[in-house]
This record gives C-alpha cells, structure tokens and sequence, in this order.
C-alpha cells in the first residue's frame, strides 16, 4: 500500500507543478504582449466599418496598429462591400 500511495502522491505533485508552469507561462506571455504594444504601437487610431448601404457598423476608438490589423484581417475574410475608414486618434490640426 506504501509504494501505491507514494505514486498516487507522486502524481498528484506532478500536476500541480504542471499546472503551476501553465499558469505562469501564460501570465507571462500576456504581460509580454502588453509591453510589445505599449512599445511598439504609440500611434493610436480611430477605425469606422461601414456597409455597402453606408450604415456604420461598427466604430473602435484609440486602438493600436494591432488592432487594426485584426479588423483588416477580419475585414478580409468577410469579402463583402465593406469599406474600413482608418484615422489618427486625436489628431490637431493646425489653423493656417
């Protein structure tokens, strides 16, 4: 019974661990891709999806370049008459 025990123990150990690396391997890999973005992606930008009947469908403010790769990329793969209108976030124009 005492060897039993000790495998039963033994794995139970071993899953914990496992689990234990998971969850910090994945925490790290989320902090990792925030400071990839705050690093790279300074520039922030308004995007507005619009139909082909004009209706704005859906608007996203002060999102990174990565993000506007995701709705392009998105937006791609609909393949319907849909028009994307990509501005910079508060963008000042200069009175001339």
């Amino acid at each position: 019974m005492g060897k039993l025990r000790f495998a039963a123990m033994l794995g139970k150990t071993m899953g914990y661990v496992s689990f234990g690396v998971t969850q910090t391997l994945r925490l790290t890999g989320k902090a990792a891709k925030k400071i990839s973005e705050l690093v790279q992606n300074k520039t922030k930008y308004n995007i507005s999806i619009v139909d082909e009947n004009g209706e704005i469908i859906k608007d996203y403010t002060s999102v990174t370049q990565v993000k506007v790769n995701e709705v392009m990329t998105a937006m791609h793969h609909l393949h319907n008459n849909y028009t994307i209108t990509i501005d910079e976030y508060h963008v000042i124009e200069k009175p001339s």
